[in-house]
């Protein structure tokens, strides 16, 4: 038996959730496509979810962009949880402490020292570099990685 949340915020959240990872998992099909293709093999639109696409997704997969999402929704609920009291809760730690969890395997369907298929181009530049003490100079198709150990003058293509 189904039961549906009697908060309205937490049945909000809950359906923006799910439009999230619907709405990825539709887009996942057409990943990186130009918009001419796209128009051209789907006149009327795409409007099923079929997984597919450059990483070869499963219907109705998660891709990077609702892993990290579900990442920040995990920092609010370790956050809840939290015996620490929100005004001391350091949400943004937590939420990259959960995407560090993602991006070496400790994560669901995916088994440890195994990263992610797919990592935006943001996340990877991001993955340090401005953000912290090293970069991810390239993340290759098989999963390796070539990284600085610190950014200093680069630019964000990492020359």
């Amino acid at each position: 038996m189904t039961t549906t949340p009697t908060n309205p915020q937490l049945s909000k959240t809950l359906g923006a959730l799910l439009g999230v990872h619907a709405g990825d998992s539709l887009g996942a099909t057409l990943e990186f496509q130009p918009h001419h293709q796209i128009k051209a093999t789907h006149p009327t639109g795409h409007r099923e979810i079929t997984g597919g696409g450059p990483f070869s997704w499963p219907a109705g997969a998660a891709t990077d962009d609702t892993d990290l999402t579900r990442c920040v929704l995990l920092a609010y609920h370790t956050r809840h949880k939290s015996s620490t009291g929100a005004d001391n809760f350091d949400i943004a730690t937590h939420a990259a402490d959960w995407m560090l969890k993602w991006y070496t395997g400790d994560w669901p369907n995916r088994s440890p020292g195994i990263p992610p298929i797919d990592m935006g181009g943001a996340t990877v530049w991001c993955g340090g570099g401005e953000c912290g003490e090293w970069e991810f100079d390239a993340v290759y198709t098989d999963g390796t990685i070539r990284a600085d150990s610190r950014r200093e003058d680069k630019g964000v293509d990492g020359d």
